[in-house]
């Protein structure tokens, strides 16, 4: 699979309890790789989780199915599919846990002309079974080569 160097402005917003002001948001402006292929658009890049250290992330997305996978510092492993429920796993500091999650949104764009594109992915979450909130992921990336963001 071919890939390329991209800029990637990735934000990343918690909703708590259905109350935007009880969530928490981050940005990120990072320098990833995006490829094409088996069905779907990938991002790869790492990023900084605040408080813990660094996690290398793999993104990949599909027209209604995604799958999200950390390593490094509290690995993740969850799909996501649009409107269904998918079983997951994630590693936190008291050890591992079972994780929930149903796709409310499931969007991605390349144009390759252009070098730029989108994502957002948009999820609820449960942890052991209690809901953690709705996470909103947000990805916006362009060719290194076309120099845009």
């Amino acid at each position: 699979m071919k890939t390329r160097e991209i800029c990637l402005v990735f934000t990343s917003r918690t909703v708590d309890d259905g109350l935007p002001e009880a969530g928490s948001q981050t940005r990120s402006v990072l320098q990833g790789r995006l490829a094409e292929g088996a069905g779907g658009l990938y991002l790869f890049f790492t990023d900084k989780i605040e408080g813990t250290g660094e996690a290398d992330y793999i993104v990949k997305i599909g027209s209604d199915e995604a799958l999200l996978r950390r390593s490094g510092t509290l690995p993740l492993r969850q799909p996501l599919f649009l409107g269904k429920p998918a079983s997951g796993s994630c590693e936190l500091p008291l050890g591992a846990v079972p994780t929930e999650a149903r796709a409310k949104k499931i969007e991605a764009v390349w144009d390759s002309d252009n070098g730029t594109g989108a994502a957002n992915l948009v999820y609820e979450l449960k942890l052991q079974g209690q809901y953690a909130g709705t996470f909103d992921l947000n990805f916006r990336y362009s060719d290194l080569k076309h120099g845009k963001n």
